[in-house]
């Protein structure tokens, strides 16, 4: 299970690491646990998150006692199923979490003399959120992909619109139905594991999902799907693109 700390306050970030470790000790879970009390070390590492993820997230980091909302919003906006918790002193500010529209889970006094426990509640939800979810998953519709002996993307392929390279080496961003994030890996890599060919490589950088294509438009040079969202292509490629839609009509109409 991946956990990220937001906690500025060192002695609270150690307390909360080890616990957090601890726990998953006694319940015999692997955890990868990240500790950040930097907002930009956050931030970069959100995009790097997968979609089963845990936060315990602090409120006040460096004097911005609605910092934790605000990066709690960054996550919930990039994926909806992380589960969310926060840790602080300000329970007071609990009822901000509607104005933010972030759905936590829980909010968790530091003062609390039943901290432990806390903490132990909401990972043994999330825990078992995460399996509910992996085992309604067949494996041969997940991509499931490692780089250099490490889990670095695991997602439906029905999910994704299209992985891309980016301007560093060796690092791909992927854009899924709910979520966006960088993950380190090759284009040739995903093609070798993606047996059933659910992804259209338009070029040596790009990977396409045709199925969640719903149009092309010409006239902007860009993909449409389904949610909306758009991708830029130049004229040679949207052709191919449109002949791939046209020839998937023709079959799903057999």
């Amino acid at each position: 299970m991946n956990i990220t700390i937001l906690e500025d306050n060192l002695e609270h970030a150690i307390r909360l690491e080890n616990v957090i470790k601890a726990i998953a000790k006694d319940l015999h879970i692997s955890v990868r646990v990240h500790t950040t009390g930097k907002v930009a070390e956050f931030q970069e590492s959100v995009k790097m998150d997968r979609a089963h993820h845990l936060y315990f997230l602090d409120l006040d980091i460096k004097g911005d006692q609605r910092q934790g909302f605000k990066m709690a919003e960054i996550v919930r906006e990039r994926n909806p199923f992380a589960i969310i918790v926060f840790v602080t002193t300000m329970f007071e500010s609990a009822p901000l979490a509607f104005e933010y529209h972030i759905s936590a889970l829980d909010f968790i006094r530091k003062d609390l003399k039943n901290f432990d426990q806390k903490v132990r509640d909401c990972m043994e939800y999330a825990w078992r959120q995460f399996n509910v979810a992996e085992s309604m998953e067949r494996p041969e519709d997940i991509l499931c992909y490692s780089y250099r002996g490490k889990l670095e993307l695991k997602v439906p392929f029905e999910d994704v619109f299209y992985i891309e390279t980016t301007p560093i080496s060796h690092k791909l961003l992927v854009q899924a139905r709910n979520f966006r994030m960088e993950f380190y890996g090759t284009i040739s890599e995903i093609m070798e594991i993606d047996v059933q060919q659910r992804l259209y490589k338009v070029d040596r950088s790009t990977l396409i999902n045709v199925d969640n294509i719903t149009s092309v438009n010409k006239r902007a040079r860009e993909l449409i799907f389904f949610d909306g969202s758009t991708y830029p292509l130049p004229p040679k490629r949207l052709r191919m693109v449109e002949k791939l839609l046209v020839a998937k009509g023709d079959n799903d109409q057999k």
